[in-house]
């Protein structure tokens, strides 16, 4: 299994911005800062998918991502993790 700093890594030298990625049942983040000063984020969010009987036992993470913009297209990620039916 790929680790998750390697497939944000990854993904990012090959988008070099800002991104959201799902799909890799963990959640992960990494800020990447340009010479110029500017800073990307990348966030990888966990599954939203109910107990897979398929794969009881794993480390996946359920989770999701909120992105909020302002009026000048900066922007806010909140990556919230579920666990027992809770939202952190």
């Amino acid at each position: 299994m790929l680790k998750l700093d390697y497939v944000l890594s990854t993904l990012y030298r090959n988008i070099n911005d800002n991104f959201v990625v799902g799909h890799f049942h963990k959640s992960h983040e990494k800020i990447s800062k340009k010479i110029n000063g500017e800073l990307n984020f990348c966030y990888a969010v966990g599954h939203c998918a109910a107990r897979l009987e398929y794969s009881v036992i794993n480390n996946w993470t359920n989770g999701f991502c909120i992105v909020n913009y302002d009026s000048n297209g900066n922007f806010k990620a909140e990556v919230h993790t579920v666990y027992n039916n809770m939202i952190y």
